[in-house]
């Protein structure tokens, strides 16, 4: 489950770590600090992942309290291809992402994180956009109603097997 801090994004978080605990599985809880590119011959300044690094281990402890096993990355670079490559190195069930991150512009800069990943991912992609209903599925038992649409291809299959998956967690 990658971060960046903001509200969608931690609840996308809260749903990882239902679903990583209802599988009994760990939780690898990703943020990706900011790519500094040095252009020319211009001085560069290493940037201080201080705060960063310590909002991921305090997002870390607030999802431990669920009883589920949860270790941090951070990495540098393009957030989406970050996830995904780190996706592609570890076993991975699926990633788990919020709809949007910091902002509309970022999104017409760099592309959208939940898009990239979702079109780079080994794994199949949940982008969280209501953690409501998925949070009342994992730990109230509620029904959830799932539309997959498919193509035939190796990321249908993937969706559809892992809605399989996660079938045997409620109805």
């Amino acid at each position: 489950c990658a971060t960046d801090f903001c509200k969608p994004a931690m609840e996308a978080s809260d749903v990882a770590a239902a679903i990583a605990k209802k599988l009994s599985l760990a939780l690898c809880l990703m943020h990706c600090g900011q790519d500094w590119i040095v252009m020319g011959e211009l001085p560069g300044v290493e940037p201080d992942d201080k705060a960063a690094r310590e909002r991921l281990a305090s997002e870390a402890e607030r999802l431990r309290v669920t009883g589920v096993e949860v270790t941090t990355e951070f990495h540098r670079g393009s957030a989406g291809l970050e996830v995904a490559s780190s996706a592609m190195n570890r076993p991975t069930k699926m990633i788990v992402l919020g709809p949007v991150g910091k902002g509309v512009a970022e999104h017409f800069l760099t592309g959208a994180v939940a898009e990239r990943t979702a079109g780079t991912a080994p794994v199949p992609t949940l982008i969280v956009r209501d953690a409501r209903s998925l949070l009342a599925w994992l730990r109230d038992g509620a029904p959830l109603n799932v539309l997959c649409g498919v193509d035939f291809t190796l990321s249908s299959d993937a969706a559809v097997a892992s809605i399989k998956d996660l079938r045997a967690l409620g109805k």
